[in-house]
């Protein structure tokens, strides 16, 4: 019998006033990874804009947005392909305006009952998002 993961993520945002530099604005949000599962991560944020981020175990990783909307989160964990483990989180809201811009921290880890749900995925699914 394989045995399941329960992952959940702890999820901080912030709200920064935009800077503007001369006539250009140059706000983005950056949304920084944190990877505290105890495996090397690959991260999909899917939404607006899509980005790929490579975790490995104990490290962050930024990556920035723009524009604004609704995100959401694929994650592979593991280091062999024989047993990676997939999961995917619930949307969240990142901000792009010429005022303001997010700041957010996710930080993937493995205990239950995070402030961000995910659920189990698979790994057609993990790959089949673009």
């Amino acid at each position: 019998m394989r045995s399941q993961f329960l992952w959940t993520l702890a999820i901080a945002a912030l709200v920064f006033p935009a800077v503007a530099i001369g006539n250009a604005r140059a706000a983005s949000a950056s949304i920084t990874f944190d990877n505290q599962s105890g495996d090397p991560a690959l991260v999909k944020l899917l939404g607006p804009a899509t980005r790929l981020a490579d975790v490995p175990n104990g490290q962050r990783r930024t990556v920035y947005v723009a524009p604004g909307g609704q995100y959401f989160i694929k994650t592979r964990y593991g280091a062999d392909a024989q047993h990676y483990r997939y999961a995917h989180g619930d949307p969240f809201a990142v901000m792009v305006t010429t005022r303001q811009y997010s700041v957010i921290t996710i930080t993937l880890h493995s205990v239950p009952n995070g402030n961000y749900p995910t659920h189990l995925d698979t790994a057609e699914d993990f790959n089949r998002s673009q």
